[in-house]
């Protein structure tokens, strides 16, 4: 695809592509899309959130790049992401592929 194809999309519509496109890989690497359900959830927020630095906020607490620097929950100040969602998606983010990691990050 050619970036260029997005200069004239709005931000909505390129954070939609881009939560489709892991909607998309979930379902081509055969994972539970229903297991995934949380972090849709929060990244679909973005269509609906008045500030996008509240959204970035929450978003940054629950990439697994970040959240998996934590192996426990109090080893964290978290703002947005309460101890059981964050055991929730510590466990689903072991051992993910590659491929998904990227596209949400």
């Amino acid at each position: 695809m050619n970036i260029k194809s997005f200069e004239k999309v709005s931000l909505n519509g390129r954070v939609s592509f881009g939560i489709s496109c892991l909607e998309s890989t979930l379902q081509y690497l055969d994972y539970n899309i229903d297991e995934w359900r949380i972090v849709l959830e929060y990244l679909w927020d973005f269509t609906s959130v008045k500030y996008i630095d509240d959204w970035s906020g929450i978003i940054s607490e629950i990439i697994p790049e970040n959240l998996l620097e934590f192996k426990f929950y109090e080893e964290h100040d978290f703002e947005y992401l309460d101890e059981k969602n964050f055991e929730y998606l510590y466990n689903l983010y072991q051992n993910i592929d590659e491929k998904i990691d990227f596209v949400i990050t």
